[in-house]
């Protein structure tokens, strides 16, 4: 049977496409107006310009600018009633940016880089962004900056429109180039700049204004298909499947107690990065503890704000934090709670509206479960679910194809079967040369336990 379904991932498969690419529309442009009156009088810095609010001109006053963006006031009494707008730097003209910049501690090759970046993200001119995007990363991953301006701003790390922007620009990028471990720092980024954005930010157009009062943010948005299914805010090419090669070793070291987050048990990122990073501890041989806010079972306590879709359908914030779960669980968990988290998976692959790459997620993180189990038959089961990700998704998640294969062919070793192992580990040479996971799957002793 194993055999059997080696030699059906040879063949030419029906592919199944992922149902639309969640992208979200490019937002709109601010433009200059010209100089307010008080830099015709020589003062150092723009205070009022004109920029497009809801499809119209509007007047706005700049309050305060931090890496995440510049913070505007729009309305008839400045201060008292006014709407106040977090503006994403790639909205900011430039000559109008500088002079913010000036004032501020955001660098001007900040204002300047990102004027320029989305674009050559969105035509794909790739080699153009990655220098421009990755110098914007380095800044926002070392913190080398703090911005200065408006208290309620620097009160969420500063964080802004701007970090979405990056990251999102940055993980697509590093998708691109096959960097798993830091894609998986830029998602982490994102991840928390959406998790602390205010809520209805991101909308079907990318640039729904809340209804809430305080503050709003406007623009973020790169429009860059598949990189993040937005409905669910996963990336599907970084599941929480790990194995354990180098990169991802220093990544579980460099992640320990260091999930975004103030301590707030509802706080959407830390829960999430959290199971990230005890599945990665977990396959590194580290010590794991459960994320904060969740019960020993690993129950999702998160209030989520500012993340697309709605609990309780196919994707939002609960029900991704909810199959992230389920994956990690039915890897690391107790015996019940493997079972448990099996269960519930293989529930996901029944429901009609269940995406191409969710299957994929689930059938990988039922093998992984029952390869590790000590009964035989459990193990082979384990090894015909991972057969399911090469042979069915290999377009929609290459990258976990790579590590389903590296697994079956690790599991047909310590169970004695090398003949089936070994067109396992040749299909994923063929298919995948250079991934960590040939490497790691060589280096598997057989009828090692785990």
């Amino acid at each position: 049977m194993i055999a059997q379904a080696v030699t059906r991932i040879a063949l030419p498969l029906l592919l199944v496409v992922l149902a639309g690419s969640g992208a979200v529309p490019r937002a709109r442009g601010a433009e200059q107006a010209g100089q307010a009156g008080g830099e015709a009088r020589g003062e150092p810095a723009v205070r009022r310009f004109t920029m497009t609010l809801d499809g119209a001109a509007s007047q706005v006053t700049v309050v305060g600018a931090t890496l995440g963006g510049v913070l505007i006031e729009s309305g008839s009494t400045p201060g008292v009633s006014a709407r106040r707008v977090l503006v994403s730097w790639d909205l900011i003209d430039p000559e109008i940016g500088l002079r913010l910049a000036a004032e501020s501690k955001v660098p001007e090759e900040w204002v300047a880089d990102l004027w320029r970046a989305r674009g050559r993200v969105e035509r794909g001119d790739w080699p153009g962004a990655e220098p421009i995007v990755e110098r914007a990363m380095g800044v926002l991953e070392l913190g080398a900056v703090e911005g200065a301006g408006e208290r309620a701003v620097a009160a969420e790390r500063s964080l802004g429109p701007t970090h979405a922007l990056v990251a999102k620009s940055a993980l697509y990028g590093r998708m691109k180039r096959g960097a798993q471990a830091s894609a998986l720092r830029a998602y982490f980024l994102w991840l928390e700049t959406v998790s602390r954005a205010p809520a209805g930010w991101l909308g079907a157009d990318g640039m729904v204004r809340s209804s809430a009062p305080g503050l709003e943010w406007m623009g973020g948005v790169v429009d860059v298909a598949g990189v993040i299914d937005e409905r669910w805010g996963l990336c599907p090419e970084l599941p929480p499947v790990f194995i354990a090669d180098p990169a991802m070793v220093a990544m579980a070291r460099q992640w320990v107690g260091a999930a975004p987050g103030d301590g707030d048990a509802n706080d959407f990122a830390r829960e999430m990065i959290g199971w990230y990073v005890a599945a990665m501890r977990h396959e590194s041989g580290m010590s794991v503890e459960m994320p904060a806010g969740t019960s020993r079972g690993g129950t999702p306590a998160s209030v989520v704000r500012g993340v697309p879709g709605v609990s309780g359908v196919a994707g939002g914030p609960a029900e991704s934090l909810r199959l992230v779960r389920e994956v990690v669980l039915a890897r690391i968990g107790e015996g019940t709670d493997r079972a448990s988290a099996r269960a519930a998976l293989s529930a996901r692959i029944d429901r009609e509206e269940t995406p191409a790459w969710v299957e994929a997620w689930c059938r990988a993180g039922i093998g992984r479960s029952l390869v590790v189990e000590q009964d035989e038959r459990q193990v082979r089961a384990g090894v015909i679910e991972l057969l399911h990700v090469p042979a069915r998704f290999s377009r929609q998640t290459p990258h976990l194809s790579a590590l389903a294969l590296a697994e079956a062919a690790v599991a047909m070793d310590r169970l004695g079967d090398t003949a089936s192992a070994g067109l396992i580990r040749g299909e994923l040479v063929k298919r995948h040369p250079g991934h960590p996971a040939v490497n790691w799957a060589s280096a598997q002793p057989a009828g090692r336990v785990r």
